[in-house]
């Protein structure tokens, strides 16, 4: 199996526009969304499972995602 694992780091200096335009041009299959406001999180989850992201998590405070199975 091959995989990468890459993290963009804004601290929230980034509006939605420009994170859906960056997602959009790394092209991940699967993304992991953290941080952020409950409706910032949902507006950006719903903006990406538009583009071609097969699965977005998007766990709350203090849950986890086993990536070994992502």
């Amino acid at each position: 199996m091959r995989a990468t694992v890459m993290l963009l780091d804004f601290e929230g200096k980034s509006d939605s526009y420009s994170m859906k335009t960056i997602i959009g041009n790394v092209g991940p299959r699967e993304l992991v969304v953290v941080s952020g406001s409950s409706a910032a999180v949902r507006m950006l989850v719903q903006g990406v499972k538009s583009e071609d992201v097969r699965k977005v998590y998007s766990p709350g405070n203090l849950q986890y995602v086993n990536i070994s199975s992502i």
